[in-house]
């Protein structure tokens, strides 16, 4: 069973997977945590110095220009996806196809005025052939509430800019994608990460119709 989780910085995702594999795995099920980055693609080290320098994909402009961030990211998502094809037990993604599309767009918006000559067919790329989708999760929050956890997990300002980043994220998510998942008939649950974990969790296993003992 393939369930993505997605949502931007600071929502509580990873806590709720977390949690959620930790439990599953008491119940003795087969679970495969999949990280959004392959650590052992020809490409992992690029990536990880990619993402090291910046958490906010590339804000400072560090790496030369965003189209070639954007095709790595999908060049990695498409060779974990072909190397590890899983057909048992749950296989848990923290972020996935829908967290470089949100991402990506917003920084190539910002880096080209006609971006979407090349975000049309950047899109294609990264849904082709798509694994498939038991479950999508989407954490959300307020966007104060991401932005204080973030500075307090990372101890960082936040700059106006990087507020209005992940606004934009969210509302990428929120008005385009999710949306577009819900019309192809992909199940998405959609989760308030403010609440505890565990009433989360117990609204995961009755999506999917697992009894949580």
């Amino acid at each position: 069973m393939n369930i993505i989780f997605e949502g931007i910085d600071g929502v509580g995702k990873t806590t709720i997977i977390n949690n959620f594999r930790e439990d599953l795995e008491k119940k003795k099920e087969i679970v495969r945590y999949v990280d959004e980055l392959t650590q052992d693609s020809p490409i992992s080290d690029i990536l990880n110095k990619m993402l090291s320098d910046d958490p906010f994909f590339m804000l400072d402009k560090s790496f030369p220009t965003s189209i070639f961030e954007s095709l790595l990211l999908a060049a990695d998502m498409h060779y974990r996806q072909e190397k590890y094809k899983y057909n048992d037990g749950f296989n848990l993604y923290d972020r996935d196809f829908l967290s470089i599309l949100a991402y990506q767009k917003q920084i190539l918006k910002g880096d080209y005025s006609n971006y979407m000559e090349f975000y049309k067919p950047f899109k294609e790329i990264v849904a082709f052939n798509l694994k498939p989708i038991d479950l999508l999760v989407y954490v959300h929050a307020p966007l104060e509430v991401s932005v204080s956890r973030v500075a307090s997990r990372d101890k960082r300002e936040f700059l106006e800019s990087q507020k209005h980043f992940l606004l934009s994220l969210k509302s990428a998510y929120e008005q385009e994608l999710i949306p577009e998942l819900e019309q192809q008939k992909v199940r998405v649950l959609k989760l308030d990460g403010r609440e505890n974990p565990s009433y989360n969790i117990s609204k995961i296993y009755s999506e999917i119709g697992y009894e949580k003992n």
